[in-house]
């Protein structure tokens, strides 16, 4: 697609009013915190449970992106929420991890 005919769209969109707001940097900070902190501690807590730590947590997030965007049309940054999300769960795991293994004789 030509520069000019993505320009022509941004520009037609400013006119008709649509626009998009991005989430301050502090809301960012405090969502991929909050995630990354209940992620480690589902992660800890259920260390073996794929479900409640992997599919029903990538359900919710993609939900609420959703909602957030078609009702506030605000656009939050997949990448390090995933990554949050993620890095959580597998220090969780981690930390339960060798909790066992340093109760084991």
């Amino acid at each position: 697609m030509p520069g000019v005919v993505i320009h022509a769209h941004l520009v037609a969109q400013y006119l008709d009013g649509r626009r998009y707001h991005p989430l301050p940097e502090a809301a960012v900070a405090a969502i991929i915190f909050s995630l990354a902190l209940s992620a480690f501690l589902l992660g800890w807590r259920f260390p073996k449970s794929g479900l409640l730590t992997g599919g029903m947590p990538a359900l919710m997030l993609a939900a609420i992106d959703a909602l957030l965007f078609s009702g506030l049309r605000l656009i939050t940054p997949s990448a390090p929420v995933i990554l949050a999300w993620l890095a959580g769960v597998f220090g969780g795991r981690s930390v339960a991890f060798l909790a066992r293994r340093a109760n084991k004789p």
